[in-house]
């Protein structure tokens, strides 16, 4: 029972380890793969999206701030908007809620709402 028990273990674990070094080394292959978008709008949208997601907004509002201006370069409004209302997170410390909801309605009015909910980041 002896030997074919530990032949048995050591079996399980090298499955075990090749497994787990599979999953600890596709998981970041496929992260770097998703990331290359060729559109550098995109890109640098995802970039920003990420920084927000890790609830780092100073340092993706500057990012949103670029999204934004290409945005409104390539006429893409819904994009605009999206940019610009990422922001608000970073400047709630310094400006005030009035101002940000006076202009966020201001935004709002730029568009028709139908297409504001639709999920640009491909079509940008």
């Amino acid at each position: 029972m002896g030997t074919k028990f530990f032949k048995r273990l050591l079996q399980t674990t090298g499955i075990f380890i090749v497994l787990l070094s599979c999953a600890v080394l596709v998981g970041p292959l496929l992260r770097l793969l998703r990331r290359h978008s060729p559109d550098p709008l995109t890109r640098l949208l995802e970039l920003a999206d990420e920084k927000a997601w890790l609830n780092d907004w100073i340092e993706a509002a500057p990012l949103y701030q670029k999204v934004e201006e290409l945005c409104i370069q390539r006429r893409n409004q819904s994009c605009a908007l999206y940019a610009r209302v990422s922001q608000i997170p970073a400047r709630s410390e310094t400006a005030s809620i009035s101002t940000q909801i006076l202009q966020l309605s201001k935004d709002l009015t730029l568009q028709p709402l139908a297409t504001i909910g639709r999920d640009f980041a491909y079509s940008v």
